[in-house]
């Protein structure tokens, strides 16, 4: 595993509910940011669903943009608004939709939501990883089916 210095970590936003509803740092998924090597852009707020404002969103300017399955946005709801064109996970086309495999709850799966995240964000230093085939044996060894059965 390496360690990335916490000036070097990219700021993550996540879109839980809609553009503007992300969470708080005292929900889990700030753990799961942080254990791929992020940092969660809201994470000084609380709740598992608050509501920012686009200025806020411009001030954090996240490098990387995590869209839950339930906020119902995809790649180019974002990628193409113009209002998000300023911030910098937009400029880089670094917007990511989280794998519908992952519930968004805190749970066994977080671990490989981590190495989903990990992957997304370095993508340099996880080439040798397929998530897709951590995802089959984690099902194979922990619920004896292959995934999608």
């Amino acid at each position: 595993m390496f360690l990335v210095p916490e000036h070097e970590r990219p700021i993550v936003y996540y879109m839980r509910n809609g553009k503007l509803a992300t969470c708080g740092g005292d929900f889990y998924i700030n753990t799961v940011v942080e254990k791929a090597g992020g940092r969660l852009a809201s994470r000084d707020l609380k709740g598992s669903s608050v509501t920012v404002s686009m200025e806020q969103v411009l001030t954090w300017n996240p490098q990387v943009i995590l869209i839950d399955p339930r906020a119902k946005l995809s790649l180019e709801d974002v990628l193409t608004d113009p209002v998000w064109q300023d911030v910098a996970a937009v400029k880089d086309r670094k917007v990511y939709s989280v794998p519908l495999w992952y519930r968004s709850v805190p749970g066994p799966e977080a671990s490989l939501a981590a190495l989903w995240m990990g992957k997304e964000m370095y993508p340099d230093k996880f080439q040798d990883i397929q998530v897709e085939e951590e995802l089959d044996r984690f099902y194979r060894e922990f619920y004896q089916s292959p995934y999608g059965e």
